[in-house]
């Protein structure tokens, strides 16, 4: 039988049962389905530290217009039991008469005391076992915000970077984090062979990244330190031409106000499977050319664990 498949996503955690893959994504938001349809909904939100538990299930309660359980049943009990290490916990009912877990997770360390209020929709047929979303529950973690696993891709932006805007299309992958006035972007676009179809991959990187005016970037071949699942001992990789990196503290300040000052880096490569991934910076000047490096090696393709060894 399959392992359970890491999920993260948005500073939440979880083993997902085998066949069940992300269908649905958004801030605080993930639906997880199976060939046949949806198996588990999750909403949740950040709590700040020293709030009571209790209060922050009632405000999340309403916020999803779900009334308390008076009666819960069979599963909404021993959702609840499978979660009682973790804290409160209260049964409810949506307004399609579904029944929902809420509940509060503990931050990982970083967060220092904050953690997540959740609450998870279980979507079960008739004549199911609870078991695996039993299973998955005890799971349930809460995970630093930059960290990003899901599909075939896996990701670390740099510490205080949050999820600001995604979009997951076919063939293309797209996840926005920021922090302050810096942002990185990860892409995951479709097999190379589907879509460089003989152009190469500098000239392709110029389209698709073109510059504020809508030009053409002029990439150059280049080479990043190969990662866990990368190709080889390195990542083939268009390089934007290296900008002025340092920048002067005058220039950081014209920059908070004129997003035209502010410094553009890029870099695509092929990864596991032909897969071409990318990761654009807009910052001030706070990411030296090799801590980006240390960040586009960290936005990896998966080996799915079939394949594996």
């Amino acid at each position: 039988m399959s392992a359970p498949e890491p999920v993260l996503w948005d500073g939440l955690g979880l083993d997902a049962p085998p066949g069940w893959e992300p269908a649905a994504l958004g801030k605080g938001y993930l639906r997880l389905d199976d060939a046949d349809g949806p198996r588990l909904t999750l909403r949740w939100q950040r709590v700040k530290p020293g709030l009571a538990p209790a209060g922050v299930l009632g405000r999340l309660k309403r916020k999803y217009r779900f009334k308390q359980d008076e009666a819960p049943g069979r599963m909404a009990k021993q959702l609840g039991e499978a979660l009682a290490p973790v804290g409160a916990s209260l049964a409810c009912l949506g307004p399609d008469g579904r029944e929902a877990v809420l509940f509060v997770l503990p931050g990982p360390p970083a967060t220092e005391g904050a953690g997540l209020a959740v609450l998870a929709a279980p979507h079960v047929r008739p004549g199911e076992s609870a078991q695996p979303w039993l299973d998955c529950a005890r799971s349930l973690r809460g995970a630093d915000q930059g960290l990003l696993r899901l599909y075939d891709v896996a990701a670390q932006a740099p510490p205080g970077f949050a999820l600001a805007e995604c979009s997951v299309q076919l063939g293309h992958f797209r996840f926005l984090y920021r922090a302050g006035s810096s942002s990185l972007e990860y892409h995951r676009f479709a097999p190379a062979q589907a879509i460089l179809r003989g152009t190469s991959l500098e000239a392709w990187a110029g389209k698709v990244f073109p510059d504020r005016r809508g030009r053409a970037r002029v990439f150059v071949p280049g080479r990043l330190p190969g990662a866990r699942g990368g190709a080889g001992e390195g990542f083939a990789a268009a390089l934007h031409p290296p900008v002025e990196v340092q920048a002067s503290p005058a220039r950081r300040l014209a920059a908070r106000w004129l997003p035209a000052l502010r410094l553009l880096r890029a870099a695509v490569w092929l990864g596991d499977e032909s897969r071409i991934l990318a990761v654009l910076a807009v910052h001030t000047g706070e990411l030296s050319p090799q801590f980006f490096k240390e960040v586009c090696a960290r936005h990896v393709v998966q080996t799915p664990p079939s394949q594996a060894g």
